[in-house]
């Protein structure tokens, strides 16, 4: 017998050896790969049922929700206190609260180069609206939670400013309107500090408008005398971003940086020189020098050197 023959016998044996297959098996591995199917199909399913729901979640605005602020509006909170109001960069203008009459009165007359803000505090969530005997000036939204109360902020660009100054007869000139903000509220009127732009016409012994990188002028040292340190103070008028260094022609004098926390008066900062700086400069009172100012920081021609204080 060749070898082949006897390989063949041997697989011949073995596999009459071999048990005989289980004749329901078939039907078992189809009835697995069906479940296997419905449950991923189950599973498919059932997220995107749950994806749609998280969707419909951020779409959905629930009670209490925090809202969105405008561009360039600082966050909350506004209110160290009830009525008591805090915004690094702007100053309070006016205000009212919810046991006046719900009105208030600006007498001051509008700036058109600053911006202004309304701020809310209200013991639930609502609207604040406002108005004038001219027309709506807008609602502010108090529904952003801080602590125990709600706060919001409308802003009014410097090119609306007009219509929260209207000066009328009746008294108070702006109508303020709570809808659904508690029995407890307040609302104030800020304005910022630094302006959107510089006046027109007005005069600088220096300014960006002649120079946007800088320039030099021409200026006489107080004979004032000289008070907690520093000798004298220069006047500069500037909006946010914007950096100036002052020098003579023997070293710096001083420099300012135009940041919304700037001590702003009046629409205009005082940029200290100190005694020490113009002992180190060699300054005298009557002297007349040279100063160079070089700004940086914002490329911008809205700049200004008013004087001196």
């Amino acid at each position: 017998m060749s070898d082949v023959e006897d390989r063949l016998r041997t697989l011949l044996r073995e596999r009459a050896a071999t048990p005989q297959d289980n004749p329901t098996r078939r039907a078992e591995v189809r009835s697995r790969i069906t479940a296997i199917r419905r449950r991923r199909v189950a599973g498919t399913a059932l997220g995107l049922v749950l994806v749609t729901v998280a969707g419909l979640l951020l779409l959905t605005r629930l009670p209490g929700r925090n809202e969105s602020l405008p561009p360039a509006v600082p966050k909350p909170p506004y209110f160290t206190s009830f009525e008591t109001t805090r915004v690094v960069g702007y100053s309070r203008e006016e205000g009212t609260r919810s046991d006046t009459q719900h009105g208030m009165e600006i007498l001051a007359p509008p700036n058109e180069y600053r911006p202004y803000l309304l701020v809310a505090w209200c013991s639930r969530a609502g609207f604040i609206h406002v108005s004038t005997p001219v027309g709506t000036v807008g609602d502010v939204p108090c529904k952003i939670r801080v602590g125990d109360h709600y706060e919001g902020a409308l802003p009014v660009s410097s090119a609306e400013s007009d219509r929260l100054f209207v000066l009328s007869s009746i008294v108070p000139n702006v109508t303020v309107g709570p809808d659904g903000v508690g029995d407890r509220w307040a609302l104030a009127v800020l304005s910022r500090n630094l302006p959107d732009r510089l006046p027109e016409g007005h005069h600088y012994v220096l300014d960006g408008r002649r120079g946007r990188a800088g320039g030099s002028f021409v200026f006489a040292v107080p004979r004032s005398q000289q008070l907690a340190g520093r000798a004298f103070s220069l006047i500069v008028e500037c909006v946010e971003g914007v950096r100036l260094t002052f020098r003579t022609a023997r070293g710096e004098l001083a420099v300012v940086a135009c940041t919304p926390d700037s001590a702003v008066g009046g629409g205009a900062i005082g940029v200290p020189v100190s005694t020490d700086a113009a002992d180190r400069l060699g300054l005298r009172p009557g002297q007349r020098i040279r100063i160079t100012v070089e700004r940086s920081g914002r490329d911008t021609d809205q700049w200004g050197v008013a004087g001196q204080q």
